[in-house]
């Protein structure tokens, strides 16, 4: 374990933690809780601190099976995530870590992830069918035959965490679905976003505090704007064929 990651579990700052309980990780795994555990009147967020980057691990496989993730060998949760679940940023400091991802039903994956001080990275596991390409590919080639179906893909977004007197938020939505392009409305602001590729919107006063977000004219995912910060919203197909979504804030809670 570096000393790094030791130092963040056994010191991490209490303001950036209320969620968690640092322990040895010798002993227990990384504790992790859901955003979607969180209540609507979650306080507004904390101060961000000078010395800690923030990691988020969000499970958007649409299969069954849960997602296994490992941060620098420290496993996440033995049980691993189901689909849906996202963490919220996890305190430590600012280096790369080496995050391994296991998913029971499309194998596993491994990406380095830079953590920068006031930066909420964020790690999505997601499926996909479309061939890998450059080095990934040439790394994949190497341990085994092309394989076609569905496999592990990951995506690594790096964000400005939220102070608490920030003045202007923005929304962040993404999408891992067969389809190249989505379009939705976040009330009645359109927002067409690709596969695999942020769209960022400006957060107005006239989307209202609970803005609901429609596709093809359905409400497809509540929003809470309430308490000023940037958001992240990332869509993913169920095994039920539906639109699901997750959402994040990207202040410290």
């Amino acid at each position: 374990m570096s000393d790094s990651l030791k130092k963040a579990l056994f010191h991490g700052r209490r303001r950036a933690l209320i969620h968690f309980t640092w322990v040895a990780a010798s002993l227990l795994p990384l504790p992790l809780v859901s955003q979607e555990a969180a209540p609507k009147d979650a306080p507004v967020g904390l101060e961000i601190p000078t010395d800690l980057g923030f990691i988020r691990l969000v499970n958007a496989v649409g299969m069954s099976g849960r997602l296994k993730v490992t941060v620098d060998g420290i496993e996440a949760d033995p049980a691993g995530f189901k689909a849906g679940f996202a963490t919220n940023g996890i305190g430590l400091s600012p280096k790369n870590y080496q995050v391994e991802l296991e998913h029971e039903s499309l194998g596993k994956g491994s990406v380095q992830v830079p953590l920068q001080t006031g930066q909420i990275t964020t790690v999505i596991a997601y499926m996909t069918e479309k061939p890998e390409k450059g080095e990934k590919a040439k790394a994949t080639a190497k341990k085994e035959a092309e394989k076609k179906g569905p496999r592990l893909g990951w995506y690594v977004d790096q964000s400005p965490a939220s102070p608490p007197d920030v003045k202007e938020s923005v929304l962040s939505l993404m999408q891992f679905t067969p389809s190249e392009s989505l379009d939705f409305k976040v009330v009645n602001t359109p927002v067409s976003t690709g596969a695999e590729k942020p769209t960022r919107v400006p957060i107005t006063n006239a989307m209202g505090s609970f803005p609901d977000v429609f596709y093809q004219g359905k409400i497809v995912c509540g929003l809470n704007f309430q308490f000023r910060a940037d958001q992240f919203v990332v869509f993913y197909a169920g095994e039920d064929g539906n639109l699901k979504c997750i959402t994040m804030r990207n202040d410290v809670q």
